[in-house]
């Protein structure tokens, strides 16, 4: 169905692994998902090599279709992995971050849960190939845990994996919802727990309003550095190397307390007007308006930034004001697109939901509703909202089946006609699930 993030997402994502974080009051061990979830990583057993990975890929996309015996022993061998995963599963509290992180400090938790989210997936489609449907549901909302336990880290950067580790899921949850054997009572049981998982994702405020602290904490951590005149090598593999320019600006105002308390104030009005705007426009659904904005806002600062360098070096101008805009050209472009990703990836969890609530009714009644609300309250407590533009998700028959879709990025209803894929989003597109193939 579709390949995850693409790299250049990915490599936003790499970038900001780099940034540091301000942990919240550590959660004692025994109640801690994390260390049950780490002890899993520690256990488990990879794919062995790059064709074993691409077979892996492609059940999970698309289920088992044929017996392959070098898999089904590498499910096996994750036996004890898969053991301390779920006793992760059971903690109602997670907390992977226990002290500040630099910039420089590698996240592994955030591959290693992608990794063993699909190994869980790949065991969930085994299970589904057996006819064990109950156990292959449970799977998807294990992972589905593990995806939101994640995001609890609160930046842009776990909410990212946070929706990446659901994509994982969603292909499988796809193949079950729509499985013949399916009965009343597991559908109902799986759209209670995507419901109550659905309550427990981190929201993209919360993740923009996390970025904020790490936009701060890394400018600090920098002053702090450029104040005891060290030189160190930024890693060249991130595009965090962009801090060199940041660095050479910075180094003019280095001793000078007041100065760099100035350039602090100065930095966080501008990261905070811009991330202020993006959640304003993300909380009024205003998604289509965020890149046009984001592309404005740096247009501005650049114009006012580059052309005063030399006066800025040379000490002619207000330095913490300018040096405060090129800094923001480093920390804080991308949120734009990511602030996309964010709402395309509550949107397809929302939409399996809504899929499995149509689902049930039509077991239990007999045919689908004619609308949404038919689904209130008895199945949904509300029908869920599109979060493109914060109206209900669309529902209708065209040719002949029902299908449920999300306006998409494009910020238009175009009808449900043409279905958006990923990076390859084009004005007239929809984000589409197919409520059928089920007999009307």
């Amino acid at each position: 169905m579709k390949r995850l993030f693409s790299f250049c997402l990915w490599s936003l994502i790499f970038a900001a692994l780099s940034y540091p974080i301000s942990a919240q009051e550590a959660i004692p061990s025994e109640e801690n998902a994390a260390i049950y979830y780490n002890q899993a990583f520690e256990l488990m057993k990879d794919f062995s090599d790059e064709d074993a990975f691409t077979r892996g890929l492609k059940i999970i996309e698309q289920g088992w279709k044929e017996e392959d015996k070098e898999l089904e022993e590498l499910l096996k061998a994750n036996g004890p992995a898969f053991a301390e995963f779920a006793k992760g599963v059971a903690k109602e509290k997670c907390e992977f971050i226990t002290g500040e992180i630099t910039y420089d400090t590698f996240l592994p938790h955030l591959a290693k849960a992608r990794n063993l989210a699909r190994l869980v997936i790949l065991e969930a489609r085994l299970y589904e190939r057996n006819g064990s449907l109950e156990r292959a549901l449970q799977n998807c909302l294990n992972v589905t845990k593990l995806a939101h336990d994640i995001g609890k880290d609160r930046v842009l950067v776990s909410k990212l994996v946070d929706i990446a580790i659901f994509n994982i899921a969603e292909d499988a949850l796809l193949g079950l919802v729509r499985d013949e054997r399916l009965t009343a009572q597991l559908a109902r049981k799986n759209l209670k727990g995507l419901l109550e998982l659905e309550g427990r994702a981190v929201s993209a405020k919360e993740a923009f309003m996390g970025e904020m602290t790490i936009t701060d904490s890394s400018l600090r951590k920098l002053l702090a550095e450029i104040r005891k005149g060290g030189e160190r090598e930024v890693p060249r593999e991130t595009t965090i190397v962009k801090i060199n320019i940041a660095k050479e600006l910075m180094s003019h105002i280095a001793g000078n307390e007041e100065l760099s308390q100035r350039l602090l104030d100065e930095y966080n009005l501008i990261a905070k007007e811009y991330i202020d705007t993006i959640i304003s426009l993300v909380e009024q659904g205003k998604y289509s308006e965020i890149s046009s904005f984001s592309r404005t806002f740096f247009d501005k600062i650049r114009g006012e930034t580059t052309p005063h360098m030399q006066d800025i070096l040379s000490g002619r101008e207000k330095r913490p004001q300018i040096i405060a805009k090129a800094v923001s050209t480093v920390f804080l472009p991308g949120m734009d697109r990511v602030a996309t990703r964010v709402a395309e990836g509550d949107a397809r969890s929302r939409l399996i939901t809504t899929l499995f609530a149509l689902r049930l009714f039509w077991m239990e009644k007999g045919h689908f509703p004619q609308s949404l609300e038919e689904l209130a309250p008895q199945y949904l407590e509300n029908v869920p909202l599109d979060p493109f533009d914060l109206n209900p998700l669309r529902y209708k028959k065209l040719q002949g089946k029902w299908i449920i879709y999300s306006i998409g990025p494009d910020g238009k209803d175009d009808g449900g006609i043409r279905n958006y894929l990923y990076q390859q989003a084009e004005e007239g597109t929809d984000l589409i699930l197919e409520v059928e193939p089920i007999p009307d």
